[in-house]
């Protein structure tokens, strides 16, 4: 065999062999899962809750398989749409949907995930608020002194009130309460002087009658003799001015009678003294 025909033998083996290798590794079909490994899909996040109208980001990781390609879908009509990314967009209806995430490779294999749709915004992470500078300290103020305590002043005495000469400014009156009464014997009554025309309010008591009673600071004694007496008030600047009540002294009235003794038991013809007390107003004395 001539080198020329060797030659031309040669590069035809070796252009066969390079068509045999570029038909070998230019075919489009997938490649199938490994043997024994089922395909499986995970979704990330599982559930959610977004904003009507808001979008969410799902990722699909998928194991098994050396392809791990998904196709995007939304589960119920009018839930919201999910591109080929997998940003998923929420319908402006609020409820739950499903996103699911098919397998390219294994389309019987797909992953669910659950996204509530709220009417509510979703709040997300505010932010970061500034830091308040922290103030620099106040000085201490110096003490305040501790004043010195005033001394009480004592009180003014109270004056003496001057009492109105007779004869200067309007006259001087007394009037006696009550003007006209009612005792029995060596009984009492309270009586009042009322002084007009003067600060000066004092008077002197005095029984008009002889051995009609006593008076002292205007609380009448009756005497023992029924009578009419009068209790006269006067006015200690004016001796003039007085002023008059008429008591009517009733006779001693008998409060209780005592006979002793109060029983006796005596023989057919026997005898006994009796003494008996009797006690008035004005005392207690024997019977007679």
């Amino acid at each position: 065999m001539s080198p020329r025909t060797s030659l031309i033998i040669t590069m035809a083996t070796a252009a066969s062999l390079a068509l045999a290798a570029c038909g070998s590794s230019g075919s489009g079909a997938a490649p199938a899962p490994a043997a024994g490994q089922a395909v499986q899909v995970q979704v990330t996040p599982s559930s959610t809750t977004v904003a009507t109208g808001g979008t969410q980001a799902f990722a699909a990781q998928v194991t098994g398989t050396a392809n791990t390609d998904v196709n995007w879908s939304v589960q119920e009509g009018g839930g919201g749409t999910v591109d080929a990314s997998g940003l998923y967009t929420a319908p402006s209806t609020p409820g739950t949907y499903h996103v699911v995430a098919t397998s390219a490779a294994s389309p019987s294999t797909r992953t669910v995930a659950e996204v509530v749709v709220s009417a509510v915004a979703v709040a997300g992470p505010g932010p970061t608020p500034t830091p308040i500078p922290t103030p620099d300290p106040v000085p201490t103020p110096d003490p305040v002194p501790t004043p010195v305590p005033v001394p009480t002043p004592a009180p003014a005495p109270t004056p003496t009130p001057t009492p109105t000469p007779p004869g200067s400014g309007p006259a001087v009156q007394v009037t006696v309460s009550p003007a006209t009464s009612t005792v029995d014997a060596c009984r009492g009554e309270v009586l009042t002087a009322q002084v007009a025309g003067t600060t000066d309010g004092r008077v002197n008591w005095t029984v008009q009658e002889p051995g009609g009673g006593t008076v002292v600071n205007g609380i009448y004694t009756a005497p023992t003799e029924a009578g009419t007496y009068h209790v006269v008030a006067t006015s200690v600047v004016d001796g003039s001015a007085q002023g008059t009540a008429t008591v009517v002294v009733a006779p001693a009235r008998v409060l209780s009678v005592a006979v002793s003794p109060g029983q006796a038991s005596l023989p057919t013809g026997g005898g006994l003294a009796f003494a008996a007390t009797v006690t008035t107003t004005c005392g207690t004395f024997p019977a007679q």
